[in-house]
């Protein structure tokens, strides 16, 4: 990649420059204004794929696997709405929003928000010194505990990257509901049977705590199992963590997983992840059945601004939190206030 400086004397005339040399590939790196002799000088440093010959080997070009590319892109659009967010920030005027108002959106720059979540509520608040930024962010951050009353689906899949924590989540959703629910008949459904780990876990509580257990590997096991499942209440199903290239959509495919009824799929994420890696897992793990996302091992993130720049960019609610290593008074349905105590004054549920 090739680094260059432009200079000129507004970002206008620099970006203009730099479309009529390198054209639409172009990628800014970084923008700064300074003053030279009393003139205004806007200094803007681009990066650039060399063309093929340039000081690069026609097999290191072809030779990138398409995740290397894909994470090549994602950095560079990252760095693009960086860059991009440089140049709008000028334009808000923080002296347009109340103290209280201008105090929270400073706080959550620093907790990691994605810039378009700062501009959509800058927007939203702006001028309006009545209107509470909390309330403002509660619209892009939507919540729906997980309660019996709310989630009526019979099947809940669990899907994520391996070592998220889809395991134990799993065990600890499928013990509170036998607690709230002391006769419906559960059924554990393991999906992941290649982890020796997770499936001596699973195979162990289930019989500690009076859960049915099942496996599936295969088309044929699905539909056998989708006529098992009418024998019970509630389903809890362990998804593979999926390396490699390999998406949700077309696992669900390949193994027939369609011909159950009356599902729905839970993302599980963690906030230790980058906003880079937490997007791929977004496009990853990517379904029309997808209806929450659940936050795992959050007693060990520093910050919490994943939170919203997840809810803001998939649309999916919150439904639980979970925290520590054992399996009791380790989750908490999504309720406000533990939400907000957790991003504002990161302390998690009691």
């Amino acid at each position: 990649m090739k680094v260059k400086t432009y200079r000129g004397r507004s970002v206008q005339e620099v970006l203009q420059q730099v479309k009529l040399e390198l054209g639409e590939d172009a990628v800014i790196l970084n923008t700064h204004n300074y003053q030279d002799g009393g003139r205004n000088v806007c200094e803007v440093v681009v990066a650039v794929e060399p063309e093929i010959g340039e000081g690069q080997d026609v097999a290191e070009n072809t030779g990138d696997t398409g995740g290397q590319q894909w994470s090549s892109f994602q950095q560079q659009l990252l760095q693009f709405k960086d860059q991009l967010f440089s140049l709008i920030r000028p334009q808000i005027d923080m002296e347009r929003l109340s103290p209280r108002q201008r105090q929270l959106v400073k706080y959550l720059e620093k907790e990691g928000v994605d810039p378009e979540v700062l501009v959509k509520l800058w927007d939203k608040l702006k001028d309006r010194p009545q209107v509470s930024g909390i309330g403002e962010l509660s619209r892009i951050v939507s919540l729906k505990p997980w309660d019996s009353d709310k989630w009526q689906e019979k099947c809940h899949a669990l899907v994520g990257p391996h070592g998220v924590g889809k395991t134990s989540t799993l065990l600890r959703m499928a013990m509170k509901f036998k607690q709230e629910n002391p006769g419906k008949k559960i059924c554990l459904l393991n999906a992941d049977a290649h982890q020796g780990k997770g499936r001596l876990f699973l195979k162990h509580y289930a019989e500690l705590s009076d859960l049915e257990y099942w496996e599936v590997a295969g088309p044929q096991d699905w539909s056998w199992f989708s006529e098992k499942s009418r024998d019970y209440d509630k389903v809890f199903i362990d998804v593979p963590g999926l390396g490699g290239n390999k998406d949700l959509s077309t696992w669900w495919s390949e193994n027939g997983v369609d011909v159950l009824s009356d599902v729905c799929i839970h993302l599980v994420m963690s906030p230790l992840y980058s906003n880079i890696q937490l997007d791929a897992f977004v496009k990853k793990f990517f379904s029309v059945k997808r209806a929450s996302v659940i936050w795992t091992k959050l007693d060990e993130a520093c910050n919490f601004g994943l939170l919203i720049n997840t809810s803001f960019f998939t649309g999916l609610p919150i439904s639980l939190i979970t925290y520590g290593a054992g399996l009791k008074n380790s989750m908490s349905a999504a309720r406000d206030k533990k939400i907000w105590k957790l991003i504002f004054k990161h302390r998690l549920p009691d």
